[in-house]
């Protein structure tokens, strides 16, 4: 340190000299050179200054920017070559047009003094507006807007299909101060009592009386167990009846056989029916003759008098012949009645002209096909008979249900009575 009490009477040595010319070189370091006003491109500053011979550590310069810088700028001063200008923090300084700097050589670049610091990742758009932030680019105002209560609606959707629902609204971007307060409203159109059950409420909105719960698991009624015309809601669907109506219509019935003393009546339509629905029960068979003599059967009263089934009437003999077998070798051309229209087949047949009777009675041969036809009884013309003589089925005597024909021995003409008994 240089001797500061110096008197009149004090001697100065060599010692003293050289301590005062070091402070003052000293001093000289320390000094900021005034450089003026650069000159180059923006990236590559110049300027020319007699005051710089050399670049050392330590040494302070101050110039104005004649323009702002771009990528990367450098400043050479005089022909001491280009260094780049950082901020102390390392990264590219950033100059201004008409700026003034001061900056320090630190033996590979000029420091920017009074600037640097850490300004982190923020932009406008996260600052409140009106606030402003530093930044590599200055200083920047904040965009972000202070909001104040709010009332948005939107529309409820459940994309889960469970109990939640959500709300979609579009919320205004910005800052909400503690207590202020955002009210939605959520709007769906189906929310009304109508599409709500009966007893039961979904947020606030009672259901409808006429809503109720129409699913049947078990036993869902069907088209066929609803009357035709007429509609019901199964299971949350609309069904359309297929039963017809008959209610106080006149139908037809038929009898079925039942076992025992009963029968059946089965409608010749199914469908709803009262009280008042009549009946026509259809009974082909219920006629006179079919029912005991006497007796009533809904209004038809029987005239059928019970026994063996038998007929008469009269026919008159061929006038052709037909040959009849009489054996197993032996035919004969003879007259012959025939009868149809009969009810029955005929076991026994007795034909009659005059006095002259001849009984036939149909043989029991049946394994062959054929029947036998007996004269059993003859009289009082023997000659007009073939007494016992068998006339066989492969002849054409014919004995079926409802008809007859059979040879008549000894008649050649007119018109014989017969009675044929089953």
């Amino acid at each position: 340190m240089a001797k500061t009490d110096w008197t009149i009477q004090d001697s100065v040595l060599p010692k003293d000299m050289n301590q005062i010319g070091q402070e003052i070189n000293d001093l000289g370091l320390s000094a900021t050179v005034w450089l003026g006003t650069t000159e180059g491109s923006n990236t590559a500053y110049t300027v020319t200054s007699s005051k710089v011979s050399s670049l050392f550590e330590g040494l302070r310069v101050s110039f104005r920017a004649h323009i702002a810088s771009g990528t990367n700028p450098t400043l050479q001063i005089n022909s001491l070559g280009a260094v780049p200008l950082k901020k102390p923090n390392g990264r590219v300084a950033k100059l201004d047009a008409d700026g003034v700097y001061t900056l320090v050589y630190d033996g590979t670049a000029f420091i920017l003094q009074g600037e640097g610091g850490e300004y982190g990742s923020a932009t406008a758009a996260d600052v409140l507006a009106p606030k402003t932030i530093g930044t590599d680019n200055g200083i920047v105002t904040g965009t972000i807007p202070t909001q104040g209560n709010q009332f948005k609606s939107g529309l409820w959707s459940n994309p889960d299909g469970d109990a939640y629902v959500d709300t979609y609204v579009n919320i205004d971007g910005g800052y909400y101060p503690p207590g202020t307060q955002v009210t939605i409203q959520a709007y769906d159109p189906n929310l009304v009592s109508n599409n709500i059950r009966a007893g039961a409420k979904v947020l606030g909105v009672d259901g409808a009386p006429n809503v109720i719960d129409t699913y049947d698991d078990y036993n869902p009624a069907t088209s066929a167990d609803i009357v035709k015309h007429k509609r019901a809601f199964v299971n949350g669907q609309f069904v359309s009846g297929d039963i017809e109506n008959y209610k106080g219509f006149g139908l037809t019935a038929q009898l079925e056989p039942k076992p025992g003393a009963y029968v059946g009546a089965k409608p010749h339509h199914s469908g709803l029916m009262d009280q008042t629905t009549e009946f026509t029960i259809g009974m082909p068979n219920k006629l006179p003759e079919n029912i005991r003599k006497g007796v009533d059967i809904g209004g038809t009263v029987g005239t059928l008098v019970e026994g063996t089934p038998w007929a008469t009437g009269t026919a008159p003999v061929s006038s052709g012949h037909l040959s009849f077998w009489v054996s197993d070798t032996q035919s004969r051309d003879m007259n012959y009645i025939q009868v149809s229209g009969l009810s029955f087949q005929p076991s026994v047949i007795v034909a009659k002209q005059g006095i002259n009777t001849t009984i036939f009675k149909r043989g029991w041969n049946l394994t062959e096909y054929k029947y036998d036809i007996l004269t059993l009884a003859v009289f009082t013309n023997p000659i007009g008979s073939f007494a016992g003589m068998p006339v066989q089925n492969r002849s054409p005597v014919s004995i079926t249900n409802g008809s007859f024909l059979i040879p008549i021995h000894g008649i050649y003409s007119g018109t014989l009575e017969w009675w044929a008994f089953a």
